[in-house]
């Protein structure tokens, strides 16, 4: 488990990626522009995580954010 603490989370422009790809899969009304902004925003404000950390915390935090901004 140790090896996998040296490895980083996935870059920015990545979990942004992701992040779009996510809020586009569960169907909403906004438009592109407004999803990648939020995206953007979400990406800024998750902290910094080992690979490990960011896939047993920081992934679903950033999607539980996407589904907040979704619902609005």
């Amino acid at each position: 488990m140790d090896y996998f603490a040296e490895i980083p989370m996935p870059d920015f422009e990545k979990r942004v990626s992701d992040l779009v790809l996510y809020a586009m899969e569960k169907g909403t009304n906004r438009s592109l522009d407004e999803i990648e902004d939020e995206a953007i925003y979400i990406a800024k404000e998750t902290p910094v995580y080992s690979l490990m950390g960011y896939i047993a915390i920081g992934h679903k935090q950033e999607q539980d954010k996407m589904d907040e901004y979704l619902k609005d």
